[in-house]
């Protein structure tokens, strides 16, 4: 077993954990997944069997506050029909009222962008529904 470099470990390595958790688990319901798409341009492309793309920018921030002075659009390219922004579920379980918090301090920064803020669990929701709808 090797550690890796604290600097590393903090915005590498462990931001990694839910981008890898939410592409498992959305592979798993028949949607593509694609990583870090463009040389992470975001981090999840997601793909519907109809051709709807979904782009998801993963945040693993302790402060929701912090992080929604940082939130803003999503790039377009590749190009996308909806986007979220997904705090890491370990950021939001530490910090009571995480979500409610980011929302209504990004909402400013994220009017007109089209972007969406769910958590980790959420989103894999949304991805079930829409599936649902379309069968």
């Amino acid at each position: 077993m090797r550690w890796l470099a604290a600097p590393i470990r903090t915005f590498i390595a462990a931001p990694g954990r839910a981008e890898l958790r939410l592409e498992q688990d959305l592979s798993a319901l028949g949607v593509k997944v694609e990583l870090w798409p463009r040389y992470d341009t975001y981090d999840l492309r997601i793909e519907f069997p109809d051709g709807h793309v979904w782009a998801v920018d993963v945040k693993d921030w302790s402060n929701p506050v912090q992080l929604a002075k940082q939130l803003g659009p999503i790039p377009s390219d590749p190009p996308w029909h909806r986007a979220f922004y997904i705090p890491s579920r370990e950021a939001v379980a530490e910090t009571p009222g995480y979500l409610k918090t980011l929302r209504e301090r990004s909402r400013t920064g994220l009017r007109g962008t089209g972007v969406t803020i769910v958590s980790e669990r959420g989103l894999v929701n949304m991805a079930k529904e829409r599936l649902a709808a379309d069968a």
